[in-house]
């Protein structure tokens, strides 16, 4: 299970780059620097496309001004339907969007989640990880997916200044 101070495991993920599949490997995107990876059971559910993502966007400034260099979005959805979501989120581009339709990730981190309830069990369960030079910094996890409690672009942002130190102005 992923957890803070270990090692980021590696696996195949893919973005939609000019209609095309880009795969790239996790490592190849989070080797160098600080970087945010949100978790999201699903595009179109109705917490990540009106709370959860136009959190991360409101704050995407703040958080990269405090020395994030990106912010990613996972989930196991295809690239596809990942791409058009996107699209329908004002603000989306201040987000990358990370398909991990193979579930080889979400196999890795064992980040599930098992909300049976709703109809949405074995896909990713909402979280968010600090991420520095392929090491988790920090890590946080909903109980429920349909909660952003520590989740949220505001949660990032607080969390964040005990996580990573602001660049300094030369």
């Amino acid at each position: 299970m992923l957890s803070t101070r270990s090692p980021l495991p590696d696996a195949t993920v893919c973005q939609l780059i000019d209609e095309k599949i880009a795969p790239i490997r996790i490592h190849d995107l989070f080797r160098d620097g600080v970087n945010i990876l949100v978790g999201v059971p699903g595009a179109y559910t109705p917490v990540c496309t009106f709370d959860h993502i136009p959190s991360l966007i409101r704050h995407a400034d703040q958080i990269r001004k405090m020395g994030v260099r990106e912010i990613y979005c996972i989930s196991d959805d295809n690239p596809w339907t990942l791409e058009t979501w996107k699209k329908s989120i004002p603000g989306s581009q201040k987000i990358q969007f990370l398909s991990d339709g193979n579930k080889d990730f979400l196999k890795a981190t064992r980040i599930v989640n098992d909300q049976h309830d709703y109809f949405i069990a074995g896909g990713y369960g909402r979280f968010y990880a600090v991420l520095e030079n392929l090491m988790v910094k920090r890590i946080r996890a909903e109980t429920t997916v349909l909660q952003t409690v520590c989740t949220s672009g505001e949660c990032i942002l607080s969390d964040i200044n005990d996580v990573v130190r602001t660049p300094t102005k030369s």
